[in-house]
């Protein structure tokens, strides 16, 4: 119980570390527009380290939740499992692969874009396959609405993102649907790791 109480702790510490840093991102003068440019442009700015920062706590935040399930007796999906540690292990490693900001594709960037849509269709299907399961957890009642929209936000986003990256004319906005992908990511993530601290 100790170890999932830990877990729990640094998740959520993880959680917060993500979350100011992309407040601060948006703060600061980057140069860089929220609706026409993606959040992974700000790791090649001045401030790169928060946005390295920033990924890097995701990463770890969804391995201590991967950590915690597997130490608890909910029967959970194994698609939405392997989703999750997809998520985890692509937020780690995106740190090392910095985006293309013009052209010529680089190989490290096309890694990143590969890395990216990992994340973003990992946390999707995770978010998609577990809710439902977690809502039935009877502790976690009544947070089951909230749950329910930050999940549809994330799975409707990341549709909505692989489809404006398809079609050139929509890409003015691909800054403003990775957005919602991120906001939709952090509050599913963190009602599940509010609920998590509340059940110890």
């Amino acid at each position: 119980m100790m170890a999932l109480q830990l877990y729990t702790v640094i998740g959520a510490a993880g959680l917060l570390v993500c979350l100011a840093c992309l407040i601060a991102l948006h703060l600061l003068p980057t140069g860089f527009h929220p609706i026409h440019d993606p959040v992974s442009n700000y790791g090649t700015s001045l401030y790169g380290y928060l946005y390295r920062l920033q990924a890097f706590a995701s990463g770890i935040c969804g391995a201590c939740l991967l950590a915690v399930f597997a130490g608890t007796s909910i029967p959970l999906p194994f698609w939405g499992i392997a989703a999750l540690g997809c998520y985890s292990v692509s937020r780690m490693l995106i740190i090392f692969f910095p985006t293309d900001i013009k052209p010529p594709r680089t190989l490290k960037g096309s890694i990143h874009v590969f890395l990216a849509a990992l994340t973003f269709t990992g946390i999707a299907i995770a978010a998609g396959n577990l809710t439902q399961l977690l809502i039935r957890v009877v502790t976690w009642g009544s947070w089951g609405w909230e749950l329910q929209a930050a999940a549809f936000l994330t799975e409707g986003a990341a549709v909505a993102f692989f489809l404006v990256f398809k079609f050139r004319p929509f890409r003015k906005i691909t800054g403003l649907i990775e957005r919602c992908i991120y906001l939709g990511t952090l509050l599913w993530l963190g009602i599940v790791f509010m609920q998590l601290l509340r059940s110890f």
